[in-house]
């Protein structure tokens, strides 16, 4: 369980690993969601390296949602159920989050980080 107090980073990282296990299966749980509401037509064994790079993206999506949640003392509940959305959501999270960090590196170094085009589904 999630102590109230968790506010600092030793407090996050010692967080229980059955709630870490749980954060990452929803999330990929969420990825595999999302790979089914984008997807045309049926899911063929072909499909799976493109299954496999959207829950790996959507882990890491719902993993930094949940560290959010968790340094503004959430509860398991809602922690898990960012998890699954952040995992659902996880391409406009991550272009959200890389435009983010695009401004930042423009105030401070002056000048931006190249575009990054990713392609799309088959």
């Amino acid at each position: 369980m999630v102590s109230v107090a968790t506010t600092t980073f030793r407090d996050i990282i010692n967080v229980d690993h059955s709630v870490v296990v749980s954060i990452f299966a929803m999330a990929a749980w969420g990825g595999i969601v999302r790979y089914i509401m984008t997807k045309h037509g049926h899911i063929t064994l072909s499909d799976m390296p493109d299954i496999i790079c959207q829950v790996i993206m959507s882990c890491f999506s719902g993993f930094i949602l949940s560290v959010v949640v968790l340094a503004h003392n959430g509860q398991n509940d809602k922690v898990l159920m960012l998890a699954g959305l952040g995992g659902v959501f996880s391409g406009p999270i991550i272009t959200l989050l890389g435009k983010k960090i695009n401004e930042f590196t423009e105030k401070a170094t002056g000048s931006s980080l190249p575009d990054m085009k990713i392609k799309g589904n088959k």
